[in-house]
């Protein structure tokens, strides 16, 4: 598996926090992908045959185009044939303000002309004018729904900056409101609680340290994101990924040449 960072056009920095360019080799037998915990939302284009599995156990058929909520469990995907994906990792706020629609009828998202356009640029391998497609799509959007960030906004903000490890109760004091007028402004701005934003958001960073080659300092890591020692850690990375650090480090080793993301 290939996956490359591509840097989004910079009208839409406050918006998308970047793109991933991911491709497979053609396969005709179906695999299987794990798709870690995110902080963000995925805005997901793929030119492959692909399932998911949802509730109950069943595996239904992903469309043409998908929003792929933030998450604090692992899923799974399947795929079969030439596996091209283009993905925008979307801020929670972006989703809100540009995408209400779209979560409440997931179809409508699929069926737009942009997705079907995108994944048929992707099965030609066109992956600058699917990129240029999305951008596009984006600029317009948000030029016609974006607005200026309010309190739960610019609260989920300092939660990235720092990252995840703002006391819930000091940010409410900065932003003038009480812990349960935060929590009402997040579900309205985001569509997500201050507490699991951050624990996302923590376990990413966690990600990014491991990536970076943290794995045999994992205490220090553990003391610089505000975990009680390496077993803390250890233990909520388990709960998040189904695996232990070292194990995430051995996977992505193995799968990924060329970038350092998985899917």
């Amino acid at each position: 598996m290939f996956a490359r960072p591509l840097t989004p056009d910079p009208r839409l920095r406050e918006a998308v926090r970047r793109f991933w360019q991911f491709e497979g080799p053609t396969d005709p037998q179906a695999q299987e992908h794990q798709q870690f915990p995110q902080h963000v939302w995925y805005l997901d284009f793929c030119s492959a045959n692909s399932w998911q599995l949802g509730t109950g156990g069943l595996w239904t058929a992903a469309p043409a185009g998908a929003l792929q909520p933030l998450s604090v469990q692992s899923r799974r995907i399947t795929t079969q044939g030439c596996f091209q994906r283009l993905a925008a990792e979307l801020y929670p706020w972006t989703v809100q303000q540009l995408f209400s629609w779209a979560l409440e009828h997931p179809d409508h998202l699929a069926q737009a002309l942009e997705a079907q356009a995108i994944r048929a640029l992707l099965t030609l391998s066109d992956w600058e004018g699917a990129l240029g497609t999305l951008q596009d799509w984006l600029l317009r959007l948000l030029a016609q729904y974006g607005r200026e960030p309010r309190k739960g906004v610019q609260a989920a903000r300092i939660l990235y900056s720092t990252p995840g490890q703002a006391n819930i109760g000091l940010l409410a004091e900065e932003m003038n409101l009480s812990s349960r007028q935060l929590e009402r402004a997040f579900q309205t701005e985001l569509g997500v609680s201050p507490k699991m934003l951050a624990r996302a958001i923590r376990f990413d960073a966690v990600v990014e340290g491991l990536r970076l080659g943290s794995a045999g300092q994992l205490t220090t890591l553990a003391y610089d994101l505000g975990f009680t020692d390496q077993s803390h850690l250890t233990r909520e990375f388990k709960t998040m990924s189904l695996m232990t650090p070292s194990a995430f480090v051995r996977q992505i080793e193995r799968r990924w040449t060329g970038g350092d993301e998985e899917d």
